[in-house]
């Protein structure tokens, strides 16, 4: 297990997004139930989707990509949650010590979890690398039978066009939608009600309101 956990992205953020810590408004309730039906069928072996989860920054995705994580955690499952941007970042850097043979033990190793989270996807800058290699991370997920959650700022046509192959060929775009099923994810953002509140007890605390 700790190999996995070393792999994602834990930190003390990452911690505290669990189910239990969920803090319900009025645009996530459905979410948290998902997440909860989502959980309970795959820990109980039911066949089971993916997800492709879109929505503007700062709504919840993460936290509910990163809840699902933990809760496999919690039950003993395997599981790996990462940025694109670091997993990227991971495979690039092996390339002065290890060349080919540490981009694929890198891809292994996402093979080897029962659950994989990619997230953020679109962020990483797009060249013709980032294209191939985000195509053989999908396809090895894919080809082990592997569940798969992706989140995204992008809407679906954005992300479509965002990982168009050199050639014109949607490859790696057709191969999410056979592993996921798109949702899109709706309300106000965290970070901007989180600024909203961090300046009103700035200002309440130096006595100005």
């Amino acid at each position: 297990m700790s190999k996995f956990i070393a792999y994602s992205n834990v930190d003390g953020k990452f911690e505290l997004s669990t189910f239990e810590n969920w803090e319900f408004t009025k645009d996530n309730e459905k979410l948290y139930t998902l997440g909860q039906a989502f959980c309970n069928k795959f820990l109980s072996g039911q066949t089971i989707e993916g997800l492709l989860i879109n929505g503007d920054p700062g709504v919840g995705k993460s936290y509910f990509a990163y809840a699902v994580v933990n809760e496999m955690y919690k039950n003993n499952r395997t599981a790996i949650a990462i940025s694109v941007e670091n997993l990227l970042g991971m495979i690039k850097e092996t390339f002065n010590s290890s060349g080919k043979v540490g981009e694929m033990s890198i891809i292994n190793t996402l093979r080897e979890a029962s659950l994989i989270v990619l997230d953020d996807l679109g962020v990483e800058v797009k060249t013709e690398w980032s294209t191939k290699t985000l195509y053989k991370v999908i396809e090895a997920i894919n080809s082990a039978n592997k569940k798969l959650i992706i989140t995204t700022n992008m809407t679906t046509e954005q992300l479509k066009q965002h990982l168009l192959s050199s050639d014109g060929v949607a490859r790696t775009f057709n191969r999410i939608q056979e592993m996921c099923v798109p949702m899109t994810v709706k309300g106000d953002s965290w970070r901007t009600k989180g600024v909203r509140e961090r300046k009103t007890n700035f200002f309440k605390d130096l006595g100005v309101i």
